[in-house]
Order: C-alpha cells, then sequence, then structure tokens
C-alpha cells in the first residue's frame, strides 16, 4: 500500500509538472478562485475570507469562486464547482488570483492555476513551523536530498507570492 501511495505521489507530481505549461495563458485578474483541505473541506481561512468578500460586496467587481473535490459541497456553497468539471478546470486555467488553505491541492489533485498570484492564508496561529514553511527549505546534502532539490525546483507545489498568516 506504502509503495502505491509514493507512485501515485510521483505521477500526480510529473503530470503537474507538465501542466506548468498553462502557465502561459492569459490569466484574468477579475477571477479569484478559493480552496481549502484538498478540496474536501469548506472550512478554514479560505471560506471565511471567501464569506467575507461575498457580504461586503466585492462580487460585483470579482468572481469569486469556490473548487471543490467533494461533490457534496457543491449545492451548498455559493458559486461553488467540481474541480475535474468543466467549469472548474476552466476556472482554474483563468484565475488570476487563487486563495487556499494548506496548499495548492487545495483546487484538487492536479495543479491549473501556474501564472496566478497564489495567497495562502495558513490555518494555524502562530505560523506554525512547517517544513515546507519557505519556497528554499534546505536538507543535508546526500543523493536522495539533491534529487528532491532538483524535482522541488522543477515544480513546487508549495510555491506562493504571498501567505498570510493570523499571528
Amino acid at each position: 500500500m506504502q509503495k502505491e501511495k509514493i507512485v501515485e505521489k510521483n505521477i500526480t507530481w510529473l503530470i503537474n509538472f507538465i501542466f506548468q505549461i498553462f502557465l502561459f495563458l492569459p490569466k484574468n485578474k477579475k477571477i479569484w478562485i478559493f480552496g481549502a483541505w484538498e478540496g474536501e473541506k469548506y472550512s478554514d481561512n479560505s471560506r471565511y475570507f471567501y464569506e467575507y468578500l461575498f457580504e461586503n460586496n466585492i462580487d460585483k467587481k470579482i468572481k469569486l469562486i469556490w473548487i471543490t473535490s467533494n461533490k457534496k459541497l457543491i449545492s451548498e456553497v455559493k458559486n461553488c464547482y467540481y474541480s475535474n468539471s468543466m467549469k472548474g478546470i476552466f476556472y482554474k486555467l483563468r484565475a488570476g488570483v487563487v486563495f487556499y488553505t494548506n496548499g495548492i491541492y487545495d483546487l484538487g489533485k492536479y495543479d491549473l492555476s501556474n501564472g496566478a498570484y497564489r495567497v495562502s492564508l495558513w490555518h494555524g496561529m502562530p505560523l506554525k513551523k512547517i517544513y515546507f514553511s519557505r519556497n528554499d527549505f534546505t536538507q543535508q546534502e546526500g543523493f536522495k536530498e539533491i534529487m528532491k532539490k532538483i524535482k522541488w525546483k522543477l515544480y513546487n507545489p508549495v510555491k506562493r507570492d504571498i501567505k498570510i498568516s493570523t499571528s
């Protein structure tokens, strides 16, 4: 089971590496997408910021979209789309700004948001010491670690333009 999980993670990484080509698609700065907890939950800082924007009528100027991997949420959340649906894929490709709580996988398994401005809203207070809390993390040098660094330079799923924490 563990070996299958590692293979699946590497295949997902490879697909996301290939999807970096979408970096060159034009982005619409008036489309903002949100997600949380690998698309499974409607919660945390992403949810509250999303709701705040609706309550303060920013949705008149900006198209606010919630992306989920949980089909149950689609009928419960305003402007919510399944991550692998045609509309979900369209919004992930065109969004100019992306908000997430834990990581880019909050918008689904496949990262189609390359080229968008990425905002990490985190969920901890204070900002937790996390292994990947920086884009340029370091480890002890060894073949395996060097290969990890090369892999992360090619495609880094925790890359973000800004992170915000409530502390």
